[in-house]
């Protein structure tokens, strides 16, 4: 997988020879109906994973049959390794809808096999589509294939968890970025894009590139991020209102990127001995929300 400057096909899936001009046509197509980048890195992913379970079992993708797409939901569902964990349910089902609408596509050219060897219920329609909101919900049977989904509590971490994460930290950039993302619920793509001018001190909002809609908008913030927004910006020299917020803390600095933020993640993890994960964070700021407490980050104390 290659991230491109094209900004036409931002991601590509390089390696293959004679599938890569069928690959690059179905992106290709997401980006034209406005797709976003990180829909297309997805997409991308989910499609890199069909092509490698296809060389393992020998077939072509064009001559895949539904058994085949049943085997390759058996082997989501098993583990790979010790201590490793098996594709979620979502995980699974996500790959089922990308190949659905990657051979879709194709079928449409005259390409690939027959008949789709994704199952789909009601011609491809979600369940509960285009539900009335006032009429009762009716039970409708999951598609083939497809996984239950159980939805619980959100995986909100609790406030002495939350103190331990700050504890851990051992950078005041680290601690902004996570007080923001409890402060804010914002995504690791948003806090990520922002720039010095992105922040009013005074009405304590920040301005973000929402993922789903891509417009410019400000947000609520708390008071404490900031205060920690602050401190970090004392140790970062920032020369212009473009320059990226969030940056590395070595020279020659650059901007921060969401593979260093997993990296950050990863040692908390490790000291911690648990398995928090980024959008966590965000569930933690939307189960506060309610809670009528006056602080819901650390505050910062001085030595």
């Amino acid at each position: 997988m290659t991230k491109t400057a094209d900004s036409s096909l931002p991601w590509r899936i390089t390696g293959l020879t004679a599938d890569a001009k069928d690959i690059d046509d179905f992106l290709l197509t997401l980006a034209t109906n406005d797709c976003s980048p990180q829909t297309l890195r997805s997409y991308a992913f989910d499609l890199l994973r069909w092509w490698r379970f296809m060389a393992a079992v020998g077939i072509r993708w064009d001559a895949a049959t539904r058994e085949d797409v049943r085997d390759l939901v058996l082997w989501m569902r098993q583990p790979h390794q010790a201590g490793s964990r098996a594709y979620s349910p979502t995980s699974i089902n996500h790959m089922l809808s990308v190949l659905f609408v990657f051979y879709e596509h194709h079928a449409r050219l005259g390409q690939g096999p027959v008949a789709n060897p994704v199952p789909s219920a009601a011609m491809g329609m979600r369940r509960y589509e285009h539900h009335n909101p006032l009429a009762p919900y009716q039970p409708r049977k999951r598609a083939p294939y497809r996984q239950r989904v159980i939805t619980g509590a959100p995986r909100a971490l609790s406030h002495d968890l939350v103190n331990r994460v700050f504890t851990t930290l051992t950078s005041t950039r680290d601690k902004a970025l996570v007080a923001m993302y409890l402060a804010t619920g914002a995504r690791a793509s948003e806090l990520l894009g922002m720039k010095t001018r992105d922040v009013d001190w005074g009405s304590h909002t920040i301005a973000v590139v929402s993922k789903g809609t891509r417009v410019y908008q400000w947000v609520p913030t708390s008071p404490d991020s900031l205060t920690w927004l602050r401190l970090y910006l004392g140790e970062m020299p920032l020369n212009s209102p473009e320059d990226a917020l969030w940056r590395t803390l070595r020279r020659p600095y650059r901007p921060l990127q969401y593979s260093a933020l997993r990296a950050m993640l990863v040692r908390v993890n490790k000291t911690l001995g648990t398995g928090i994960t980024l959008h966590d964070f965000r569930h933690t700021c939307a189960s506060r929300l309610p809670m009528t407490r006056p602080s819901l980050l650390p505050t910062y104390r001085p030595s």
